[in-house]
């Protein structure tokens, strides 16, 4: 089997990424590659990623020389090899499942040929209070029409969470070349297929807690991309 690689686009919060890794690497039997493209982390966080490359936690390690937000995805997609990729952003906990999540998601696609973009749920056990039931159903990917009932797939348009796409569609849409892989450009993999979220897949959402591990970076996500109700529970 072709280990599938694994884009990890990261800076600082060094505690959520070693949670990430480290749960891949426990929880995943099907072959893989780590890759992670860093946004220029400050602190120790270069050199414990170095540690992580020596000690080969992770198999790739790229290094941009500032932060460049969503645009630096594309240098890690430049090291992809595999015809199924994963891209994930470094705050996931994969679950532990028999067969493992990756086998899983890996046999959807052989399953179903117009299946381009597979993502996973979210577990609602952590989610920041400031989100009502509604609107959790969406932002843990539990809501959409389904297109199999097994395995349990829905029609869906997964985020950088977590989510496994087909190397040949993305080049389809120059995802290779394009300098930010954002919403749109992932959305526009639904014009060559399916695109859906496995919901016996549930991972671990460690970014909702931000605002209480992470109170200043959550601030500075606020100020220089989006604004984040989160930021309203900062005590």
């Amino acid at each position: 089997m072709v280990p599938v690689d694994i884009l990890i686009l990261s800076y600082n919060r060094l505690k959520y990424l070693i949670k990430t890794v480290d749960c891949i690497n426990r929880r995943t039997e099907y072959p893989y590659r780590i890759i992670v493209a860093d946004n220029a982390s400050d602190n120790n966080m270069p050199d414990k990623l170095k540690s992580m490359l020596d000690e080969k936690m992770i198999n790739v390690l790229v290094e941009n020389q500032s932060n460049l937000f969503m645009d630096g995805w594309h240098y890690g997609l430049k090291h992809i090899k595999s015809d199924l990729f994963c891209i994930t952003d470094p705050d996931i906990e994969v679950p532990a499942l028999k067969p493992c999540w990756l086998t899983q998601m890996v046999n959807c696609f052989n399953i179903f040929p117009n299946l381009v973009r597979l993502g996973t749920c979210l577990s609602d056990d952590n989610i920041a209070p400031c989100w009502n039931k509604f609107e959790t159903k969406f932002l843990t990917f539990k809501t959409g029409k389904f297109f199999s009932r097994n395995p349990s797939l829905k029609y869906s348009t997964p985020d950088t969470t977590l989510q496994m796409i087909r190397k040949d569609i993305f080049e389809k849409i120059d995802g290779f070349k394009a300098q930010t892989l954002d919403f749109k450009l992932l959305k526009s993999l639904s014009n060559h297929g399916v695109c859906a979220v496995h919901q016996d897949i549930i991972c671990r959402h460690l970014g909702w807690d931000e605002y209480k591990d992470y109170p200043e970076y959550l601030k500075y996500k606020n100020k220089n991309i989006k604004p984040y109700r989160e930021t309203g529970l900062i005590k």
